[in-house]
């Protein structure tokens, strides 16, 4: 792949048009097969079976409480039964995103954790087919870590992450490899440190990777020479060692 360390452009190219949001819900039917909590916490389990949904200060607990005991438009995903397991674990990954970086307190947070649909005005969100390809939050105060969840329960689904110029803290999850359909990883101007996992040469989309202006360290692992789809490589202003760490 081409290699631009003098990339410091802060917004990657989006590949998503500007949408107005729909303002109408979908009717959710009742079935005699609705699904429980105890439903909602085996999924979650099955495909992450290290989530914290025990510890109350824990993100991911937190997005479960809100998601199976206050959110109304869950409870009526919840009453539509196995059909819609899908959309409760999308609107439980984006939720842990919310509850990881202090979503309180974000500038802009419009419809986050309200009873909309993801896809229908949660701001910053774009979806295809009814799931959510498009995280873009660039400049907004998220403070914390990104969660693992994210790219386990949007791993399907995800296209384009954009979250420059923000306050996220902590190591990259190796679970981010998992993001397979992702073309666009932009995380410029943070405050990541730890190492570049070697977990992002399975994102075999990538064609856009900005992690510029952190406080990443270690050298640059050679997983990424298998991203064939890359084009933009930003890593400058980091504490990487070796001969990678200039995109050399």
């Amino acid at each position: 792949p081409s290699m631009l360390p003098s990339f410091n452009g802060s917004e990657a190219p989006s590949r998503y048009p500007s949408m107005s949001p729909s303002t109408s819900e979908p009717t959710v039917t009742p079935t005699a097969n609705a699904l429980t909590r105890e439903d909602v916490v085996d999924a979650i389990l099955a495909q992450s079976p290290t989530s914290n949904l025990v510890n109350s200060n824990s993100a991911a607990k937190q997005a479960l409480d809100w998601l199976v005991l206050q959110d109304s438009y869950s409870a009526d995903l919840l009453e539509g039964g196995a059909t819609n397991l899908n959309k409760i674990l999308q609107r439980f990954a984006l939720a842990t995103l919310y509850e990881s970086t202090d979503g309180e307190n974000w500038s802009s947070s419009r419809n986050w954790m309200s009873t909309r649909d993801v896809c229908r005005g949660w701001y910053g969100i774009e979806c295809e087919e009814q799931e959510v390809a498009n995280i873009s939050l660039p400049n907004i105060d998220l403070k914390g870590p990104l969660p693992k969840e994210m790219f386990i329960f949007l791993k399907d689904s995800l296209v384009h992450v954009s979250m420059n110029e923000n306050q996220v803290t902590g190591s990259i999850p190796t679970e981010v490899g998992l993001a397979r359909r992702l073309e666009v990883f932009t995380i410029l101007e943070n405050e990541l440190t730890g190492k570049i996992p070697t977990e992002i040469g399975n994102m075999e989309s990538l064609v856009f990777l900005n992690l510029g202006r952190n406080n990443l360290d270690g050298s640059i692992p050679r997983t990424i020479g298998d991203l064939s789809k890359l084009t933009h490589f930003g890593v400058l202003e980091n504490e990487l060692t070796g001969k990678n760490s200039e995109g050399d």
